[in-house]
């Protein structure tokens, strides 16, 4: 378990924005030269409309944070609203209305991911699976959140568990007041 800062993410500029990479596995892997397995970002969508990079044999997850946009793909077109993931084939050309700020995960095809967004009110209790990597992203937090030893400030993350363990965790989260907490959960396709 160890915690990533806010401060430590590695922000470049994209054609709608900037994007600010949280994670990503093996460690060695280059987002630019398409060697990774998972890939976390958070994304500021400043330019409408956009166009998403392309990411042949790769899928996504994509969530707002902020504002609704719209994602038009094969003539189709869907309102992303805030905290609702939305997934899709990294090789499909996406076309995005709107600006906002957004939460990514990419993960190789053979590859699996979930994303679910849990509301925290004093305390959680956060199980991570067997065979798991599993990122907490603090979306929010009106105060400082605390895992075990571990503080947390708003944008920072939590990674825990790994693809090589075969045991569940359960994992407290405490704060004085309330927090929103993106978890993701990564994982080989077999699993």
């Amino acid at each position: 378990m160890h915690v990533l800062k806010a401060e430590q993410y590695q922000t470049a500029d994209w054609t709608g924005g900037q994007t600010s990479q949280i994670f990503i596995f093996p460690e060695v892997a280059s987002y630019a030269n398409r060697d990774f397995i998972f890939r976390i970002s958070a994304a500021r969508v400043m330019v409408s409309p956009s166009d998403f990079t392309l990411l042949a044999g790769y899928n996504r997850i994509i969530m707002s944070t902020e504002d609704p946009i719209v994602l038009q793909q094969d003539g189709n077109s869907f309102t992303l609203a805030p905290f609702i993931p939305f997934s899709f084939a990294g090789a499909i050309p996406t076309h995005c209305i709107g600006t906002t700020s957004d939460f990514n995960v990419m993960m190789r095809e053979g590859y699996k991911a979930s994303l679910e967004v849990i509301y925290i009110r004093n305390s959680y209790q956060a199980e991570i699976a067997p065979h798991t990597i599993t990122l907490f992203y603090v979306a929010a937090a009106e105060e400082a959140l605390f895992c075990q030893e571990q503080h947390l400030s708003q944008k920072d993350s939590l990674v825990c568990g790994s693809m090589a363990t075969a045991e569940h965790k359960a994992i407290p989260f405490t704060t004085a007041a309330t927090a929103t907490l993106l978890k993701v959960t990564l994982y080989p396709e077999e699993y």
